[in-house]
């Protein structure tokens, strides 16, 4: 068989590139880390700088290992996208008051997995367009992913939904964006949707919150939505001194991403705008993205995204998700 003739066999080497690189980055730490008290001189500094420079192409190494590992999933979303029929999104419902709210759903209407992505700051509905394409780009990773489930079968791509919800009005600008209100209307509003979905079949809701949206999920829980898990990225905080008040049920979890040189995740870090920042307290997911607004096409965090959402609906799924997460920071 042709090497990328078969997406599962693509997402196989990732898989393994990826276990190599976190294998090679512990390697350059404990090269970095050598103790350099025992030996002073000349000497010693010439064979310092050859283990700093081997710790430097051991990082180099790492990083080639990682971008590789991002292609082939790429390559392998690529090729399962051009294999399946992507729906398109049908409003559930629209309000044209104010900058307009609006949800749409890219699937079947009574999927077992839900996922309701929740944008931030400056959305408004003439942002429609470029929400029903993030629906459905995720919608293809969740789809491929569910059709490799052996249960599911051929009819997996049946069972994932993807919402995207701009069911508020999110601030209009990063200042008004200090405040937590449109993050509590917002919440209270989305409590509703997903017992909507859950009366519709949903066995499994995932709400994604980007950026302030990452507030408005969280707050969405607190308020009784009962995510199945909570995945907050790029986001100011989770609304909160201490994760327990977000009310999460037993068996469901936190999770965060930060992307490198993400402006409003280091918002989150002191902790004193929007609560406790989600890095210090979630379980993190890998992120291969730059900046704030690349993580929903980031084929890291989305073949993680999807496996942590078809995961499990498989007996015993649970035991397989130690893979999907990057190392505790």
């Amino acid at each position: 068989m042709r090497l990328g003739a078969d997406p599962a066999q693509l997402e196989r080497l990732s898989a393994s590139w990826r276990s190599a690189a976190a294998t090679v980055q512990h390697t350059a730490v404990r090269v970095a880390s050598v103790d350099r008290r025992w030996w002073q001189g000349p000497d010693a500094r010439r064979w310092y700088d050859q283990i700093d420079g081997l710790a430097r192409q051991l990082r180099l190494v790492t990083d080639g290992l990682r971008r590789g590992a991002g292609e082939l999933l790429v390559q392998s979303e690529q090729q399962r996208r051009a294999s399946l029929d992507v729906p398109s999104a049908t409003a559930q419902w629209h309000d044209p008051v104010g900058d307009g709210r609006w949800v749409a759903r890219v699937g079947s209407p009574d999927a077992e997995a839900v996922v309701a992505i929740v944008p931030g700051v400056g959305t408004t509905i003439r942002d429609r367009a470029r929400l029903e394409r993030d629906a459905q780009h995720v919608w293809t990773w969740l789809a491929g992913h569910a059709e490799r489930i052996d249960r599911i079968g051929d009819g997996g791509a049946q069972q994932v939904a993807v919402v995207a919800w701009l069911g508020y009005d999110p601030p209009d600008h990063v200042v008004a964006g200090m405040w937590p209100g449109p993050a509590r209307r917002g919440g209270a509003r989305l409590v509703q949707d997903v017992a909507t979905w859950r009366a519709g079949g949903a066995d499994r809701v995932v709400l994604v919150g980007h950026s302030y949206g990452g507030l408005v999920a969280a707050e969405a829980a607190a308020g009784g939505a009962g995510p199945d898990e909570l995945v907050l990225l790029g986001s100011p905080g989770i609304g909160r001194s201490d994760p327990l008040e977000l009310g999460l049920a037993e068996g469901a979890e936190l999770w965060a991403a930060a992307a490198q040189r993400d402006a409003v995740s280091w918002v989150a870090r002191p902790g004193w705008l929007h609560g406790a920042d989600p890095m210090a307290l979630a379980r993190p997911l890998p992120t291969s993205t730059v900046g704030h607004g690349g993580y929903l096409r980031d084929p890291e965090l989305l073949g993680a995204l999807a496996e942590l959402t078809v995961i499990e609906l498989l007996p015993g799924g649970v035991a397989g998700r130690g893979q999907l997460v990057a190392p505790r920071r």
